[in-house]
């Protein structure tokens, strides 16, 4: 809550918000859930861009732009995509023991602790927009049960004739190797007709 608090208190000391406009984003984000930045950009009270380069400034972080970033694999495998919309950061770069992270609120220290303990790396914080960090993370972890729904329907369109092999697609929950996605388990059923 104190890192929520640090953010509002920012967003309204350098007037980027008024008392009325933050109540009315606070009223948002419990109706819509989310964060509160993106109640606040959704309301239309600051464009996403301004508010990275007032969160960049005044943390004194670099702010990164995704769009067009080719993010580096071997950054993507450290974490996983729950991590990655539960505290809305993508690993955008590694270097040895260092992992480049880019933030949508880097007011919350907790999360980049947490980071560090998870991947045994020194986290580097950079600072991105949120629809911009989502965005990456469906490009770089998929576009979640939208390409699994987009799968299954290219399996069950490859019939083979009377003899059809019909192939159910699982999604298995993989928790034994953290930093890897969903595991898409192939089962074969053979179709008499």
């Amino acid at each position: 809550m104190a890192a929520r608090m640090a953010l509002a208190e920012l967003l309204l000391s350098n007037q980027v918000v008024d008392m009325e406009q933050m109540e009315q984003a606070r009223r948002d984000q419990r109706s819509h859930g989310g964060r509160l930045t993106s109640s606040i950009v959704r309301l239309g009270f600051v464009k996403e861009s301004d508010l990275v380069e007032l969160l960049g400034k005044s943390y004194e972080l670099p702010t990164i732009d995704l769009t067009g970033f080719e993010i580096d694999p071997e950054a993507i495998g450290a974490l996983n995509r729950q991590v990655c919309e539960k505290h809305m950061v993508i690993p955008v770069s590694k270097a040895g023991n260092s992992l480049v992270v880019a933030f949508a609120d880097p007011t919350n220290a907790y999360v980049k602790d947490d980071l560090a303990l998870l991947t045994r790396s020194k986290i580097e914080v950079v600072v991105a927009g949120e629809s911009a960090i989502q965005a990456a993370i469906d490009k770089y972890y998929g576009g979640g049960t939208s390409q699994i729904d987009n799968l299954i329907t290219e399996i069950e369109s490859h019939s083979t004739g009377n003899d059809t092999v019909a192939q159910n697609v699982e999604l298995v929950e993989q928790e034994a190797v953290e930093g890897e996605g969903p595991i898409v388990k192939f089962v074969n059923a053979m179709l008499v007709e």
